[in-house]
């Protein structure tokens, strides 16, 4: 086993930071969420302008793939990352693990890509726009470990900041170059590689700017592996909510022509609308509930619980609201192309993104109380699902099927998960058993002059590999 120095705080100097940035992190994190919801409906806007909607429906199709397997290649491990105080893995072992992952997301991404073409009606351009795209997307996979330990030390303000201005230069050097070219693949190629020197850039810059951003801590491949075996029910979980969310796509791109995948895209894009505005108000309160739930604090975590489920509730009503009423001019006009045939399959489809945001709330939580292994199993119905229903609903009913097959799929696991968080919060031994106060464990680490201290570390449910073995057996 390899021993680096160790950069990371404590639990207390984490809190403290966290409520010192909390405002600074709220702003970036809302940009950073804006700009990512954003980059696709912006891209489109632009292809429909300079290409053709043929293009537009490829780069749709490009895109959704490419994102599948970043579900691969990020593992699902961001919010255990997050939630892991006491470092029971170390930097350098998340690290080592995301490189791993990465490189399986390329491989799984080219591997659907070779099916693909097997089955015919993929030119070779076509081709090239899928793998790019794949490589493009790769390098969120790698950021999202580092932006993940930013978060753990406390400085959700740094890794939203660097995740803003990336995707933002990027999402400009891409319409520049599209609309100078009248291309997709050129434009791809030169933003891919753009966004791989300015994500390295970042990384080198938040590395002399803050220790904690150093890799450091032990390094023990027995380690790597457990990691990955603690967190393959969130990898499987995040791997199958996208697939759920994009089934429909994949049976569009079989059976119809690019045309009407461009079509559905354009009226699925509100629908991640809810999840954003969801996801930039709740993600910044992972450390509240983390630390709730540590301390056995039963009140405030069920409090903060309640009033994310309303948010999530009148989000998604006031979106529906808006998109009966101005959703299909707005389309229309932003994509180029007349909706109006499609304001049923709009509402349908904006209905479910709330519940898809439901669903992945309470998946935080259901992380945060480390039942992350109930996860995996909430979608396996729901991919079962939209696999056997996809092509027999598309092939019938055109985009009006791929819309209900999108609801019907992402209902399911939101009915499971309600009643999973529901039962393990109202156990009487619930908080008690998180740990009615921080746990103080001793910690042998290496400072950064390389000296070994006997740190003091509060300990709770973020003590991953302790308190799974205990969970494991409470589940049975």
């Amino acid at each position: 086993m390899l021993e680096l120095p160790s950069h990371g705080r404590t639990h207390r100097e984490i809190v403290a930071e966290a409520e010192r940035v909390a405002k600074k992190a709220t702003l970036w994190n809302l940009a950073a969420s804006m700009v990512n919801a954003l980059t696709s409906v912006v891209l489109l806007f632009v292809l429909t302008r300079v290409t053709s909607i043929e293009i537009a429906g490829m780069f749709s199709i490009a895109y959704a793939n490419a994102n599948l397997w970043l579900n691969l290649g990020k593992y699902g491990m961001r919010p255990f990352q997050v939630s892991d105080w006491v470092e029971r893995f170390s930097y350098a072992e998340y690290w080592i693990s995301r490189l791993i992952t990465t490189a399986l997301m390329v491989v799984g991404g080219l591997a659907w890509l070779a099916y693909a073409v097997s089955t015919g009606g993929y030119t070779d351009y076509k081709v090239a726009v899928v793998a790019w795209m794949v490589a493009f997307k790769a390098v969120d996979a790698l950021e999202d470990m580092y932006h993940g330990r930013y978060q753990q030390q406390g400085q959700l303000d740094v890794a939203a900041m660097l995740l803003t201005l990336r995707m933002g230069s990027t999402l400009v050097v891409f319409s520049v170059l599209a609309a100078l070219s009248h291309d997709l693949l050129m434009p791809l190629v030169v933003s891919t590689l753009y966004t791989l020197v300015f994500w390295n850039a970042g990384v080198v810059w938040a590395r002399s700017r803050y220790d904690f951003a150093r890799i450091g801590g032990r390094l023990s491949m027995r380690e790597v592996a457990a990691l990955l075996r603690e967190a393959a029910p969130l990898a499987v979980q995040a791997f199958l909510v996208f697939y759920v969310g994009n089934a429909a796509k994949y049976s569009i791109d079989a059976l119809m022509d690019d045309g009407a995948q461009a079509c559905f895209n354009f009226i699925a894009m509100p629908i991640f609308v809810v999840s954003l505005l969801a996801s930039t108000i709740y993600n910044p309160l992972i450390v509240g509930f983390t630390s709730h739930w540590n301390e056995g604090r039963r009140a405030p975590f069920m409090a903060m619980l309640r009033r994310q489920l309303l948010i999530i509730a009148g989000l998604t009503a006031g979106c529906d609201v808006l998109c009966a009423l101005f959703g299909v001019p707005v389309l229309s006009w932003l994509f180029n192309t007349d909706l109006s045939a499609y304001w049923w399959e709009l509402l349908i489809l904006m209905t479910g993104g709330g519940l898809s945001a439901l669903t992945m709330f309470l998946a935080t939580i259901l992380t945060v109380i480390r039942r992350q292994k109930w996860l995996a199993a909430g979608y396996v119905p729901a991919a079962l699902f939209a696999f056997l229903a996809s092509d027999p609903f598309v092939s019938a009913w055109g985009l009006t099927g791929a819309s209900w097959v999108y609801f019907i799929a992402v209902a399911l696991p939101v009915a499971f998960f309600s009643v999973v968080t529901w039962v393990f919060l109202n156990r009487p031994e619930a908080f008690s058993a998180a740990g009615a106060g921080p746990v103080e464990v001793d910690v042998v680490v290496k400072d950064a002059d390389g000296s070994s201290g006997d740190g003091r570390a509060d300990a709770g449910c973020a003590d991953a590999g302790r308190a799974g073995d205990e969970h494991a057996s409470d589940e049975g």
